[in-house]
């Protein structure tokens, strides 16, 4: 399955897709207005499943030492030739599982950002994994930041986009499972995994997380998007700051692409 998930992401335009439209500039926004309380202090970050390093970039830049770690070469090689370009101190690019972190020390990591792995890992026992080497990595009293795709919303937005028709067994298996059959033709949604909110925060409890805070990261964006896409800077503006008012409030989770928790790692 991890095969087809890099050969997806060697053929996707990831450099670009949190700059796409405004509700996916969104997904950034909400993500680093919501961890700055955590981050105030921090020295080190590991940032797995970094993609070609939007995450990673933004925090280097602000003086923070930054391992960016991703299971796809392209999206490595994009990392390393943009640091070797812009000459950036203080950041590594390196190829990583984030089931299998054995590469890092236990404890040698401020803070974790797992934004991605969690919907590319099908089954309970291998995002246990990821947790648990997250755990590991994780200093007592570290922060780590995992995000995940709701099920209950990616079956309107592809009916919705016109993707698929509104049929009972993709429908059901989604539902009751978080997972499309073996026969989904997409590659995306053939190797994805779709959390309720519930579950996701029970994942991580299990793994030993004292769970903190848990926010829809685009909250009805999707569902207005063509009104945000339309609005002016100071509209926009105007809305993004309501949104990061109410994107803690439980109900918006469900109508939410991406769902975003921040846990500790307890102390001993």
């Amino acid at each position: 399955m991890m095969e087809k998930v890099i050969g997806y992401y060697e053929g996707y335009d990831e450099g670009n897709r949190l700059g796409r439209d405004r509700v996916r500039q969104l997904e950034f926004a909400t993500t680093t207005h919501v961890l700055e309380p955590y981050l105030q202090s921090v020295e080190n970050l590991l940032d797995i499943g970094a993609g070609t390093g939007a995450y990673a970039f933004y925090y280097a830049a602000r003086g923070v030492r930054v391992t960016a770690a991703d299971v796809t070469p392209g999206h490595v090689d994009a990392m390393r030739k943009r640091i070797a370009k812009e000459r950036i101190s203080g950041m590594t690019a390196e190829l990583a599982d984030a089931t299998d972190l054995s590469r890092y020390a236990d404890e040698s990591f401020d803070t974790v950002l797992c934004l991605g792995p969690l919907y590319h890992l099908r089954t309970a026992e291998n995002r246990q994994n990821c947790l648990k080497e997250c755990m590991r990595v994780l200093k007592p009293g570290g922060v780590l930041a995992t995000a995940y795709i709701n099920r209950f919303f990616i079956a309107e937005y592809l009916i919705a986009s016109g993707a698929k028709k509104p049929e009972a067994p993709w429908l059901s298996r989604v539902a009751e499972q978080g997972t499309f059959g073996a026969d989904e033709r997409d590659p995306f949604l053939s190797a994805a995994y779709f959390h309720t909110p519930g579950e996701a925060e029970t994942e991580l409890r299990f793994a030993g997380f004292d769970v903190r805070e848990h926010v829809a990261v685009e909250g009805n964006g999707f569902v207005i998007s063509d009104a945000v896409g339309k609005m002016s800077e100071e509209q926009y503006r105007i809305w993004t700051e309501h949104h990061f008012l109410v994107c803690r409030e439980p109900s918006r989770l469900g109508s939410s692409n991406h769902g975003l928790i921040v846990a500790r790692k307890t102390l001993a």
